[in-house]
């Protein structure tokens, strides 16, 4: 689906979900300016695939996943989505491409302990000791960008126990050596 969708009084963006792009006149400041904005007013109209090619030409083009991470990063103001809940395990799929999204230094920590297991976010939270706000922005762009799964299958959740199972051959053979 192709959108143009109305940011009063900001410039239209384009929007190319097929594509996974967006294209918009205003820089990288406006675009925060309007992703973070609470009083926006938006709406929307659908476009064809030509239409996009057309009005996208000369416009600055941006991958749709960059936008909605900091819509989700900056827009959530601490609040988990609503159909989601703290304590059930989840766990990053891959690391977000930090390098090109806007991030602090405690996203870095968050993807490294999300990474390694699933946890439930209230988990993560006392684990690292970070603002329940910062935790749940950093999981809702993780999620709007395809980056979490949910209750993971044949993953472990974390324990206390700092014996519990590991798995991989590398971990057995560090368990047979006592390395571990």
């Amino acid at each position: 689906q192709v959108l143009q969708i109305f940011c009063s009084p900001y410039s239209p963006l384009f929007v190319d979900t097929v594509n996974g792009l967006v294209a918009t006149s205003a820089s990288r400041e406006v675009l925060r300016k309007i992703i973070q904005s609470s009083a926006t007013q938006l709406r929307s109209t659908k476009l064809s695939s030509t239409d996009f090619e057309v009005l996208a030409k000369g416009q600055l083009i941006i991958p749709l996943s960059n936008v909605l991470w900091s819509a989700a990063l900056y827009g959530s103001y601490g609040q988990l989505i609503p159909s989601h809940s703290s304590e059930v395990p989840v766990q990053l799929k891959a690391w977000p491409n930090l390098s090109r999204l806007d991030f602090e230094p405690q996203h870095m920590k968050l993807a490294s302990v999300m990474a390694a297991r699933a946890m439930t976010l209230k988990q993560v939270q006392e684990k690292l000791q970070l603002p329940w706000d910062t935790v749940v922005s950093f999981y809702n762009a993780a999620w709007a960008t395809g980056l979490i799964a949910i209750s993971p299958a044949n993953l472990p959740v974390t324990s206390d126990n700092k014996n519990s199972d590991k798995i991989g051959l590398f971990a057995k053979i560090a368990n047979r050596l006592k390395l571990a």
